[in-house]
């Protein structure tokens, strides 16, 4: 698989598993727009620290690559390691655009109180049914 292809999976990988971060990040941006709170460098910060941990416990998580066999762990390199820091710089330039548009800022400004916890619990609520964990749960015996 040549490089293009790696950034390419890479991008998606990241798109389709981040659209949740993404509404959390945008309303956190309208927040900061419309009350001050948090600034957008503690939204930055946030974003960039938590990736960051995301990857040192995969980097943990790799002591078990021992079971995969060799030819397939160039995968899973730094390459698409570095590929999802830039996309996630991308990913908050484009989640402050939209959480500092103006109708944005003031719908959260206004409804924020309501709106914030809701968003949160509406994309948690996405995660566990989309994810299938409830149904296993169910299901479990």
């Amino acid at each position: 698989m040549g490089t293009l292809a790696v950034l390419g999976v890479a991008a998606a990988a990241f798109t389709v598993t981040n659209v949740d971060a993404f509404v959390v990040l945008a309303v956190l941006f309208a927040t900061s727009r419309s009350t001050g709170v948090p600034r957008p460098g503690q939204i930055l910060a946030g974003q960039y620290l938590g990736f960051a941990a995301r990857v040192a416990v995969a980097v943990l998580a790799a002591s078990g690559l021992r079971l995969v066999p060799d030819r397939w762990v160039g995968l899973l390199g730094p390459l698409t390691i570095a590929a999802f820091f830039v996309l996630l710089a991308g990913w908050c330039a484009a989640a402050a655009l939209i959480g500092s548009h103006k109708r944005v800022a003031a719908t959260v400004g206004a409804a924020g109180r309501w709106l914030i916890p809701a968003v949160f619990n509406a994309v948690g609520a996405w995660v566990l049914l989309r994810s299938g964990a409830l149904a296993n749960l169910a299901t479990r015996r």
